[in-house]
């Protein structure tokens, strides 16, 4: 099946990585594009809704409807003006009388992401063309001065100081929104200007740091947010980092494992903003030289991983993902990818780690060393003209990951496929032998986390054929590897075995060490080209603009030297492992522990599922509702509660989603989420984001904070039915008869799913995940229950337990059974393991809700009751009184104090009678 991915808030198919390097967005419009090539009714009639955008470089238009490609208008192919048109011309007999048109002429565009692919620009050449445009909001006579203000300077070569003068007047003029304080009580300590930096993107914008909180608010709208907020107390580390070799950036450490890199114009500014944050009582002190020899020790001894210690060194070191120039580098280890098992007690399985890549081949080390000797004496002489960590690089291995990047970075295309990522084999020859070739790893290569997904075209890009004819899809693997997750699993293994192990140091020693540059990198065949490293040259004192320029640009081509962390020769790590313990990756032995022994082992295992496990009270007691209140127009569909019960969220069939403060009795915000039904919603644990099924066969992130819908997923081949969100889980049914399960990360949906349940014959009306997060159940409009394995992605039970199609399905908390309810109302509970199992009642009304503490299932129905059963004797304890319309859902909070149902377009709180008073 064909799966797609788009996005909801249709403007964040516009990102900065669109632009040209070094151009500037200012802001955009909501507009019209009326596309040239027919009359002028015609015209009328075919323009197209969306957001134009003023650049420095050019005019971009983003059109609302994806199936539009973004057209960009660069000045450099402008002919005319940028002028109105008169309101004599023929076209205004088509439109309304308000509209105002205006435009111009160009000989080139160019268009690009249509329908949301990432593919290779194209530049349209059709000679000069009129392009116009109107505004929808805004004044023309305000903005199109701008605009013609910009295209004016760019006919100028002699006038980028105007350009940045308009820049400045531009960021001058920015205030910071205290509106968007997370607490008005917040005392503000410093704001400033400065960028975020992330890979090939620099966003300007203005800081606030408070005592709480830390705020950046960037210059244009095109991040989701229009303030990012990141709260000081999550913060582990702070660290000063260089930007092209100046010292004016700092990188913050999250608990959540993200970061942000941020740069400033000058020096001072960044010290400034360091200690105002370290004054600040909650934020932890920043790693230092101590804490890394204690890592230094750590590693030695064994405490700390090879993938660790790599990890802490180069973050110690200056590299950062989130600039692509410095990039953290690990090493090529293995070098045998041809042999049909990976022998990793063969000494020539491995790389030679004492010496650079560049070095190994002592025939091409011959003729390096000869250029070098040619040098001129008016500059310093170098070995390797290119680097081993390099943009370019890092993109070479990330093409079919972050293909955008690479289009960024390439000017709209994809490179030559003779010279892209092909096979492993092929990549390792070329570092080998090619004179131009001397690059070394990324992290990505040894992190069982991303489960080699680099190396796979799930994309599906036209990447291009080879001479040799091969299509470039996914990358070809040695034969020992069974796929790229056996891949990364066998590095990430290499990369931790004895021979590495013991020999680690040395390549330390080439990168981050005594042997990085000097006299010592020259004895070590270790030396590059000298703007590569650390006070090489001084930027700051570079008068002409355009010389410094022309440095920064080679730094950004030619990356950089990490910082110099050690002196000294570093130490080796102490043996850690027995030399006969294996004979190959394949024949490995694993030893299991069963649980029952840790105990004896001294060690404590803390097992949770990210939820708190469900605990009622006596639900005999619950009370009719006290409180309620007409919320949607039509029947709502699903409801969420918050942990601490105070808002609930709730969908309709209406396709509307709101929230509604239970504490205060108010409506907090709605939003036209979907076109079509909302079926069911969840709440992620860290409750920033809601997940929306839809009947148009979607699921929709929401935004908590900026109450928006921030991104899609097209999920199934018809509606989505039902969703469950466990952890890093989420699992969707539909009527197109299939489950889904899917990685929730971030506030991001996988672009495919980790696996796909499809032995359904009918269609999934209900889903659900165990509270360990290792079993699925659907039910089906067959009456059947089938009960699936995460780990194995396999079914391990199917029992025919309804005569009707059931309508929810609930794992019990201990995980142990599954409860299940039928449109012709029976209720069903049945061992997961079971082969047969019936309903223990059976009622007139159709089921809709239910929810389970394992002690007692509350079940809500089309006959207007809530009805509350005892699941140990499996009969009706109580029931409430009828409402005049039928129960569409149910939620409890996890101490049941807490119960809000659905009936019609109305929700009614309830409580147990014991605390209505209290």
């Amino acid at each position: 099946r064909k799966h797609t991915r788009t996005m909801s808030i249709r403007s964040q198919r516009f990102t900065n990585l669109l632009l040209d390097e070094g151009e500037y967005y200012f802001e955009d419009y909501s507009a019209y594009y009326y596309p040239p090539g027919y009359d002028f009714e015609n015209t009328a009639r075919k323009r197209i809704k969306g957001r134009l955008k003023r650049c420095s470089h050019s005019i971009m238009f983003d059109p609302e409807e994806w199936k539009f490609p973004i057209v960009k208008f660069p000045f450099r192919y402008l002919t005319s003006s940028i002028k109105k048109l008169p309101k004599n011309a023929a076209i205004y007999e088509f439109l309304p009388s308000e509209t105002q048109i205006f435009g111009f002429q160009s000989t080139t565009y160019i268009e690009m992401k249509e329908n949301n692919v990432n593919a290779p620009y194209v530049f349209r050449e059709e000679g000069k063309k009129d392009h116009k445009f109107s505004l929808i909001y805004g004044e023309l006579d305000e903005v199109l001065p701008q605009f013609q203000s910009l295209f004016e300077i760019s006919l100028n070569q002699d006038a980028q100081e105007e350009l940045e003068e308009v820049i400045r007047d531009r960021e001058r003029s920015l205030v910071f929104q205290t509106s968007a304080l997370e607490d008005f009580r917040e005392n503000i300590a410093l704001q400033m200007l400065g960028a975020q930096i992330s890979p090939l993107v620099y966003n300007p914008g203005i800081l606030c740091i408070t005592d709480k909180v830390f705020y950046f608010q960037p210059v244009n709208n095109i991040s989701v947010n229009p303030v990012e907020k990141y709260f000081l107390e999550g913060i582990t580390r702070i660290a000063k980092r260089r930007y092209v070799l100046r010292h004016i950036g700092i990188e913050l450490f999250f608990k959540n494992q993200k970061s942000i890199f941020l740069v400033f114009r000058k020096t001072t500014d960044r010290e400034l903003v360091y200690n105002t944050l370290m004054k600040q009582p909650i934020v932890l002190q920043s790693l230092d030289a101590e804490e890394r020899e204690n890592k230094t020790a750590q590693w030695q001894s064994g405490l700390l991983s090879n993938f660790d210690y790599l990890m802490h060194l180069n973050f110690s070191a200056g590299r950062t993902f989130n600039d692509l120039t410095q990039y953290p580098v690990f090493p090529w280890i293995i070098a045998d990818y041809s042999s049909s098992k990976l022998d990793l007690n063969a000494q020539n399985t491995f790389r030679d780690l004492s010496k650079p890549i560049g070095a190994i081949n002592v025939e091409r080390l011959k003729t390096f060393r000869k250029r070098m000797a040619q040098m001129p004496d008016d500059s310093p002489p170098f070995l390797y003209g290119t680097h081993y960590s390099t943009p370019g690089y890092v993109l070479f291995y990330l093409v079919r990951q972050a293909p955008d990047f690479m289009l960024r970075l390439q000017n709209g295309k994809f490179d030559s496929p003779g010279r892209m990522f092909h096979s492993i084999e092929e990549t390792w020859t070329g570092v080998l032998q090619n004179a131009a070739d001397v690059k070394e790893l990324i992290p990505e290569f040894y992190d069982p986390e991303n489960r080699g997904n680099f190396l796979r075209n799930v994309q599906r890009l036209a990447l291009g054929t080879r001479e040799s004819g091969d299509i470039l899809d996914d990358v070809v693997l040695p034969p020992w590897a069974v796929d790229s997750e056996d891949f990364v699993n066998k590095c990430k293994q290499a990369l931790e075995c004895d021979y590495v192990s013991e020999n680690l140091h040395k390549w330390i020693d080439l990168i981050f060490g005594y042997k990085q540059k000097g006299p010592e990198a020259v004895k070590a065949d270790n030396v590059f080209y000298h703007l590569t490293y650390e006070g090489a040259v001084d930027i700051e004192k570079i008068e002409d603009k355009r010389e410094r320029q022309a440095i920064v640009d080679q730094i950004k081509e030619f990356g950089q030297t990490p910082k110099q962390l050690f002196d000294n020769p570093h130490p080796s790590r102490f043996s850690l492992y027995s030399k006969t313990i294996r004979t190959s990756v394949d024949e490995m032995e694993i030893q299991v522990i069963k649980l029952s022994e840790l105990g004896d082992l001294g060690i404590t295992l803390e097992i949770s599922g990210g939820f708190a496990k469900p605990d009622w009270k006596d639900m005999s007691n619950l009370s009719d509702p006290i409180f309620s209140f007409k919320i949607h127009k039509d029947i709502i569909s699903a409801l969420c509660l918050t942990r601490d019960s105070s808002i609930v969220y709730i969908g309709a069939l209406d396709g509307t989603l709101k929230s509604y403060s239970l504490t205060e009795k108010k409506q907090l915000r709605t939003l036209s989420a979907s076109e079509m039904s909302i079926s069911s919603i969840c709440l992620s644990f860290d409750e920033k984001h809601l997940l929306v099924g839809s009947w148009d066969n979607n699921v929709y992130i929401y935004s908590v904070e900026s109450g928006r819908i921030i991104d899609s997923v097209a999920a199934h081949d018809d509606a989505v039915s039902s969703i469950c969100l466990h952890d890093q889980y989420l699992l969707t049914g539909s009527w197109d008869r299939s489950a889904k399960l899917w990685e929730f990360k971030n506030g991001s949906i996988s672009f495919l799913p980790l696996a796909e349940f499809t032995e359904h014959d009918a269609e999934v009306h209900s889903v659900d995940i165990d509270v360990m997060g290792k079993l699925a159940v659907t039910g089906t409009a067959d009456g059947i229950v089938s009960i699936f394995d995460i780990d194995s992605k396999k079914l391990t039970n199917s029992i025919q337990i309804h005569d009707s199609a059931v309508s929810v399905v609930k794992f019990t908390p201990d995980s142990r059974k599954v409860i299940s309810c039928s449109q012709e109302g029976s209720i069903a509970i049945c061992e997961i393991h079971a082969r047969g199992a019936s309903p223990f009642v059976s009622l007139d009304n159709h089921i809709k809700a239910l929810s389970t503490d394992g002690k007692f299932l509350l079940t809500g129905s089309d006959d207007g009751i809530i009805r509350v059963w005892d699941l140990k004797g499996e009969n009706e304890i109580a029931q409430l009184k009828p409402q005049s319309d039928g129960v569409s859902a149910i939620a409890v909070s996890s101490d049941g104090q807490t119960i809000v149902s659905a009936c019609g377009g109305t929700i009614r709180l309830h409580q147990l009678e014991a605390n209505k008073n209290g």
